[in-house]
């Protein structure tokens, strides 16, 4: 997790006002939730339609919070703590998060899509984690909060994150990926759960697609490839990235064949030279889609065949 002096988080969440005689206390991690809240760690109260995390600064204090981020808007307890003060708690998160992850040696992967993409995370941070030191998304952590959060939680020495990313509209996908900077990225798929808010599926394609706004050029960016739509919609704004799909269709770089489908998981190959049975213990012919899309970035980062045999039998699934 984060650990740093105030006067460092100050600089990195673009924040005033704090006391010079704070400057060298040292936060270990962040939360927003004084129910959870640990000794040493970083309040940031949050503002929503029913609720303002200001109105709690006490009880972060007696929970053992060391300083808090405070909108300046906010009127200023009477009390002897310190206090950085910003324009926006929500963007002083988010700021602090993305100028931590640009501190880290770490390899980031961006997943997003209408289905799949947490059973993806999970299996690919397993994967990951047999050669190198993995970070992922935890519970619901996918979004404008949550994906701050979890980039705040990485340990110092971590090699590889695997960050999920979920929205609702328009300009969401955008933010998190701006934050997160991925090294590669990932769309598991486009369906129908945010018509309502974007009327059409390729109005979905093209929210998720900002996530590219965020990815490095000529870094690999991966795709469902047996959808149509969202292939034309990649064509127009992907140029200047590496790009493979996977699906079942014969044109998709990555390609599984099904062997069986049972009660106790899916066998299948890779129609790639090379490609060894990989059984993965989790239940439906759609986890070896999601499976696919995991190996085609493990393979990516250098994990053998042999540890990503190893790691799908060991995927921990995101409760």
């Amino acid at each position: 997790m984060i650990r740093r002096s105030l006067k460092e988080i100050q600089k990195m969440c673009n924040g005033f006002g704090l006391k010079k005689e704070y400057e060298d206390l040292i936060i270990e991690g962040v939360s927003t939730d004084t129910r959870t809240i640990k000794e040493s760690q970083l309040f940031i109260p949050l503002i929503g339609e029913n609720f303002n995390g200001h109105k709690f600064l006490e009880n972060a204090i007696k929970s053992g919070a060391r300083a808090a981020l405070w909108n300046k808007d906010e009127p200023i307890e009477d009390l002897d703590f310190p206090l950085i003060l910003v324009d926006d708690t929500l963007k002083g998160l988010q700021d602090l998060a993305k100028a931590y992850r640009e501190e880290l040696n770490v390899k980031v992967i961006g997943i997003t899509g209408s289905n799949g993409k947490t059973s993806t995370k999970d299996i690919l941070a397993s994967l990951l984690s047999t050669q190198y030191k993995t970070h992922k998304t935890t519970g619901n952590y996918n979004n404008q909060i949550g994906v701050p959060l979890t980039i705040l939680a990485m340990d110092e020495d971590t090699e590889m994150a695997v960050i999920e990313m979920g929205m609702d509209n328009f300009g969401q996908i955008e933010r998190l990926t701006n934050i997160a900077k991925p090294d590669a990225a990932v769309i598991t798929n486009i369906g129908e759960a945010h018509l309502d808010d974007l009327k059409t599926r390729e109005n979905i394609a093209k929210a998720k697609l900002e996530i590219l706004k965020g990815l490095k050029p000529q870094n690999l960016f991966l795709y469902y490839g047996d959808d149509s739509m969202l292939k034309r919609e990649v064509e127009s704004v992907a140029a200047d990235f590496d790009v493979k799909t996977f699906g079942r269709e014969n044109t998709n770089d990555y390609q599984p064949e099904v062997i069986f489908v049972n009660e106790t998981g899916d066998s299948f190959y890779l129609k790639k030279p090379g490609s060894p049975e990989f059984f993965l213990p989790m239940l439906g012919e759609h986890q070896v889609l999601n499976a696919t899309a995991a190996i085609a970035i493990a393979r990516y980062f250098g994990i053998s065949y042999e540890n990503i045999k190893k790691g799908l039998l060991n995927v921990e699934k995101t409760g």
